[in-house]
């Protein structure tokens, strides 16, 4: 994803390099070489995330992905970067990275695994390869590979320029398909891509920014002829029954049930098909609806001579559901206390959400003028780089190493957009969440609803105060963090104009030259120092995302009917890399799935026993704020959280009701 960095098009003998590293190498050994320069590069520019729980989904997903790719001798990495802009990249030899930013801008594990499929796709068609020798970055890896260059500068330059690489349009449309299609294969559903390439064109038509989305779009152009087209390829369409039945399989692997029975609804309903029957009464087991699933299983056995059936129906016979505790006396009274809020916490609550859209806006119109400065940066840097100019190789060097700082002083931009965007999320997920509540509130008041379930409500509220909380401490970190975004935006538009001297001038004055080295580092200084103090006002965003995610999967589970626990138990096991049995102890010592939930996630982070954690849940502190975790941690535990959130929610508010065969 290309953002303005001014490394794209500057007029250089590539061909000489590209021959003096060709020779008498095969094209996979030039790849090899190119591919791990490149990632060195690019984790000298930007930090990897090496949460434990975070590596192993991102490895999880790309080795299930890998498995059915046509290009398998590569040896694929997979790695996030602690950056917030939202991208995704593979450079030669198959090391393939998300970004923190990207991992936020998707809603769902379909999602992400369909970039991280169009990335795989670049690789397999050898993309970034023929990217690069298209572009400056080329002589300057070329030139790490030889043993020249090996300065800090020049890592930075060529990691920063990676974000940089330009495909065509074409490329990008057969990376789609096959992106697309490995993620069939694998079993995931490929219409993630389209939720994806559908809510970036919903994020253009709304009030996203200049450099959100420049960093956003510019590698990965989007058109809608992109999404048009993905709609029209069979695999994605799920025209057929096979498409349907293979992308429900993977759906009753990760615990979505409700989903995978609609998928499945319209085979099962002509009754000849027995795979169609068995995945679907395997959907209807799993989410509870066991007379249904009975039904089928029967059916089942009468158009196959699979034991599976017979297994099936002396498992169901075996099992027995457990049943919904009515609702007590006192438990209809203390759902009316909480519901009248007497102490008026909740109205507070409500209140500061409803603060956050303004006091971003106050934040933007601040922002403005240092935004305003990056971009004339940006701008400068594009002009310099479609100059024909000849220059040495000096100033074709010192700009590389100039576009790097400027770069990571954009950064800081994209870091309080991110923050905004966040917060922002933050409040609308806290106050929706804070409406169903009281909805439960207002059922269990009357009679309505089930007993055993008012804790997992207050727990919820608990978390839903917290998160208020949190992003009222995160708005005065970033406006505290102001001065120092502006003062990086001012050097890096001083940086951006000395360099177009250096790069329209044949023979630069050496001062220029000096000028150039002193202004780079000034404006790399400064943007770090600015990012420290943005990224604080982030891990307060953040802790409010956690917060309400937890009070979401609090209300998911008090809203299911007993029956589904067991089903919902699947989920939670594969979203924190779990098993089902470890997920039905924590909840049946009394943990709800919010708890249970960070206890795993937590466990995965750091290595602690999940009972272990467990054991510090108290009744007036949320289980969250005892664990202690790194910044890159969280970063793991939200992803895993929201996808898990996103999913449960989802399964618990489907209504699937199945139609008998014939």
């Amino acid at each position: 994803m290309r953002g303005k960095t001014g490394v794209a098009r500057l007029s250089v003998a590539l061909m000489l390099p590209l021959a003096l590293l060709m020779a008498g190498c095969d094209e996979d050994r030039i790849e090899e070489q190119l591919g791990n320069a490149s990632a060195a590069a690019l984790e000298q520019s930007y930090s990897v995330n090496h949460d434990p729980l975070l590596t192993a989904w991102c490895e999880g997903v790309g080795e299930t992905l890998t498995a059915f790719s046509t290009r398998q001798q590569v040896p694929y990495t997979f790695r996030v970067l602690e950056t917030d802009m939202v991208n995704a990249l593979a450079t030669p030899w198959g090391h393939v990275y998300v970004t923190q930013g990207l991992l936020d801008f998707v809603e769902s594990e379909d999602e992400i695994v369909a970039v991280i499929g169009h990335e795989v796709a670049h690789v397999v068609h050898r993309d970034a390869m023929h990217g690069l020798k298209q572009s400056l970055l080329f002589s300057l890896a070329a030139g790490l590979i030889r043993g020249q260059n090996r300065e800090v500068g020049d890592l930075a330059g060529l990691g920063l320029g990676l974000l940089s690489l330009r495909y065509s349009r074409q490329d990008e449309y057969n990376a789609d398909d096959a992106g697309t299609m490995l993620c069939y294969r694998a079993g995931h559903d490929p219409r993630g891509m389209l939720d994806f390439l559908d809510r970036l064109h919903t994020e253009i038509e709304r009030e996203r920014s200049w450099s959100f989305l420049q960093a956003l779009l510019s590698t990965h152009p989007y058109t809608v002829n992109r999404g048009l087209r993905q709609k029209n390829q069979p695999h994605v369409a799920l025209h057929t029954p096979a498409a349907r039945m293979r992308v429900a399989a993977g759906y009753l692997r990760r615990g979505h049930y409700s989903t995978a029975a609609k998928l499945l609804q319209p085979e099962a309903e002509q009754g000849a098909n027995p795979q169609a029957l068995l995945l679907l009464a395997d959907a209807l087991a799993g989410r509870g609806s066991t007379e249904e699933a009975r039904s089928l299983y029967q059916l089942a056995a009468q158009h196959t001579t699979s034991e599976y059936p017979g297994l099936a129906l002396a498992a169901l016979a075996a099992y027995t559901p457990p049943t919904a505790l009515p609702i007590t006396v006192q438990e209809q009274a203390s759902a009316a206390a909480l519901l009248a809020d007497e102490s008026g916490s909740r109205r507070q609550t409500v209140d500061s959400l409803g603060r956050v859209p303004e006091r971003n806006a106050s934040l933007a119109a601040r922002l403005s003028r240092p935004r305003d400065a990056g971009e004339r940066a940006l701008g400068t840097l594009e002009q310099v780089s479609e100059s024909r100019a000849e220059v040495p190789e000096v100033s074709r060097t010192a700009a590389l190493r100039a576009n790097g700082a400027v770069t990571r002083a954009v950064e800081v931009i994209y870091s309080l957009e991110h923050y905004q965007t966040a917060s922002q999320n933050a409040a609308a997920r806290t106050a929706a969440m804070l409406d169903r509540l009281e909805a439960q509130l207002r059922s269990l008041a009357v009679g309505q609803g089930r007993g055993s379930v008012l804790d997992l409500n207050r727990r919820a509220l608990m978390e839903l105060e917290s998160a208020a909380a949190a992003l009222e401490a995160g708005d005065q970190l970033a406006r505290q963090s102001l001065a120092s975004v502006a003062e990086a935006q001012e050097s890096a538009e001083q940086t951006a104009q000395v360099v177009r001297e250096l790069m329209t001038t044949e023979e630069p004055p050496s001062h220029v030259i000096s000028l150039t080295q002193d202004l780079t580092h000034a404006t790399r200084k400064l943007a770090d120092q600015a990012l420290a103090k943005t990224h604080l006002a982030q891990e307060q965003a953040r802790k409010a995302e956690l917060h309400g995610l937890v009070a979401a999967l609090h209300l998911a589970q008090a809203a299911a009917d007993p029956a589904r626990l067991r089903g919902l138990d699947v989920m939670v096991a594969y979203y924190l890399q779990s098993t089902p049995a470890q997920v039905a102890s924590l909840r049946e010592r009394g943990l709800g799935y919010g708890d249970v939930g960070v206890a795993l996630a937590a466990s995965g982070s750091t290595g602690t026993s999940p009972s272990l954690l467990a054991s510090r849940l108290a009744s007036e502190a949320s289980l969250l704020d005892s664990v202690t975790l790194t910044s890159e941690q969280t970063v793991g535990m939200k992803a895993m959280l929201k996808f898990l959130t996103q999913a449960m929610l989802q399964e618990v508010d489907e209504t699937v009701h199945p139609q008998p065969p014939g």
